[in-house]
């Protein structure tokens, strides 16, 4: 059985809670009207506040005291909690935030806890609430872009490039956005998707060189159209940029192998067993390994059938 080539994401879903955690500081800092405290149902919300909660959203402030502001509390409650690694805190904030809050104000909460969910890997919650977030705030680019993340991640790459264009269209120069694209161009599966797949990743290059997604992805679309030696010198690029990347060196060993460049390929499969990557990773790249180990001892030569792409429409 060939292995397929690996794709990667070029926006680490963790790191949202980290960017986004800054912005939210300084709308804090900035914000000298705080909401109302009142508390309302949202469909999109798992749960609702308790008895203790409910108090502590419509507590009147002391004499002398600023009104609180509870969509801002506990989302930025809910931002530190999942940094801690609290999960189930972190929900709760964001749930209670998601209840507090007013028509736009409830985009930042749903997003974060979209965002969460996803990292999580429970994609139906992740769109649940993602898809809240762009209808509470339609100009919100990340929350439509954690939105494609979301849908590609659920095996929809035709809504998730629609939620793509959307992001595309309020940040038309975001490199992450068309890396993200292309991924989801490439998950289509026919020669029109291959070539839009590769217009993204080049486009986003352009804008920014060290993109390690871009080169990534764009040698898996060079691997799809056997075009050996540009898959090789894409994934010679990621490495140069960050050699700790198992993953590239597992694609460059496939390209390798397909050119008959044996000894290359086992160096790399070498190198990717050393970083100890994930169980699936590391069980493709031993079985390989062994494959071409056993060819070079008995001299023959691996075939070159190409490596093919995961396809999925919706």
């Amino acid at each position: 059985m060939k292995s397929r080539p690996i794709l990667v994401a070029a926006g680490i879903v963790g790191a949202v809670l980290l960017i986004f955690a800054a912005w939210l500081l300084v709308q804090n800092a900035n914000d000298d009207t705080p909401a109302e405290n009142t508390a309302q149902t949202d469909n999109n919300s798992a749960a609702m506040p308790d008895d203790d909660v409910h108090q502590q959203l419509t507590a009147q402030p002391a004499a002398g005291q600023s009104a609180a502001n509870p969509v801002q509390d506990f989302t930025t409650a809910g931002i530190a909690a999942a940094q801690a690694g609290d999960v189930e805190e972190a929900i709760n904030a964001f749930q209670i935030a998601i209840a507090a809050a007013r028509d736009d104000e409830a985009a930042l909460p749903h997003f974060y806890l979209g965002s969460l969910y996803l990292e999580l890997g429970e994609t139906e919650d992740a769109l649940t609430h993602l898809e809240a977030a762009t209808e509470a705030n339609p100009s919100m680019a990340m929350a439509w872009a954690q939105l494609g993340n979301a849908y590609l991640a659920s095996g929809r790459p035709l809504s998730a490039i629609d939620a793509f264009n959307q992001a595309l269209a309020l940040a038309p120069d975001d490199p992450a956005l068309l890396t993200n694209r292309g991924q989801a161009f490439m998950h289509i599966g026919d020669e029109a998707a291959f070539a839009k797949a590769k217009a993204d990743f080049d486009r986003a290059l352009e804008i920014n060189p060290d993109l390690i997604a871009g080169y990534f992805n764009r040698g898996a679309y060079y691997m799809r159209v056997e075009n050996w030696e540009a898959a090789i010198g894409d994934f010679t690029s990621v490495l140069d940029i960050d050699p700790a990347q198992p993953a590239a060196h597992f694609n460059r060993a496939m390209a390798y192998r397909e050119m008959g460049e044996t000894d290359k390929a086992i160096n790399d499969l070498v190198l990717v067993l050393a970083f100890r990557p994930d169980p699936d990773l590391e069980a493709q790249a031993q079985a390989m390994l062994e494959e071409l180990q056993a060819q070079s001892d008995t001299g023959s030569t691996p075939s070159a059938a190409p490596t093919e792409e995961t396809s999925s429409g919706e």
